[in-house]
């Protein structure tokens, strides 16, 4: 997120834009809940201006608008992808261990180790969450995170756990429903938990 904005506004400031667009795909089922787009919004709206955001003011910026002490869990969930090593760029080895499911082969550079130290980092950010006070949509946002999360760990210690959609469906839907419309919800169901 940080090496794309950073890109972005230096090579708007290069060429003198008038403007940027901070797109959220949703490719393969589009699991990401709207509060992970979060930093990125209140990143660049520090950026345009000229302004540095360290994670700790990026943090507080969250809190701000989520009316909870959250920004700091927020922040690191964002880390686990990198601690998980493995691909990386447009496309994560998490998410690859979720969308693969029993095909999934592990990229070279992630390791049992890796995979373990993404996970610590997890039980971190669940550490640093205190969503009293917090609006439903931000609570909803978290169970989702944790339930791809807890996902992703099952397909990783047990990959033909038996009856593995039906474990993880029915919170799915429950929490995609919250906050999008029903279309797209089998197509997603499908990519992220099998068919």
């Amino acid at each position: 997120m940080r090496g794309n904005i950073d890109n972005a506004v230096a090579a708007g400031s290069r060429h003198g834009t008038m403007g940027y667009l901070l797109a959220d795909w949703g490719d393969f089922g589009h699991a990401q809940p709207w509060l992970v787009s979060l930093p990125s919004l209140i990143y660049l709206s520090h950026r345009v201006k000229g302004e540095g955001l360290s994670d700790e003011k990026l943090a507080e910026e969250i809190d701000k608008i989520c009316g909870c002490k959250c920004g700091e869990a927020l922040v690191a969930y964002g880390s686990m992808y990198q601690k998980a090593g493995g691909r990386n760029g447009n496309s994560v080895e998490l998410f690859h261990v979720l969308k693969d499911g029993v095909r999934y082969k592990r990229d070279k550079d992630a390791t049992d180790e890796s995979f373990a130290a993404a996970f610590e980092e997890w039980g971190r950010a669940k550490s640093l969450l205190d969503l009293d006070g917090a609006p439903e949509w931000v609570k909803d946002d978290f169970a989702l995170l944790d339930l791809l999360a807890r996902a992703v760990k099952t397909r990783l210690d047990e990959p033909e756990k038996p009856n593995f959609r039906a474990m993880f469906e029915p919170e799915y839907r429950r929490l995609w429903l919250r906050q999008n419309r029903l279309g797209g919800l089998k197509d997603s169901l499908a990519i992220l938990f099998g068919m």
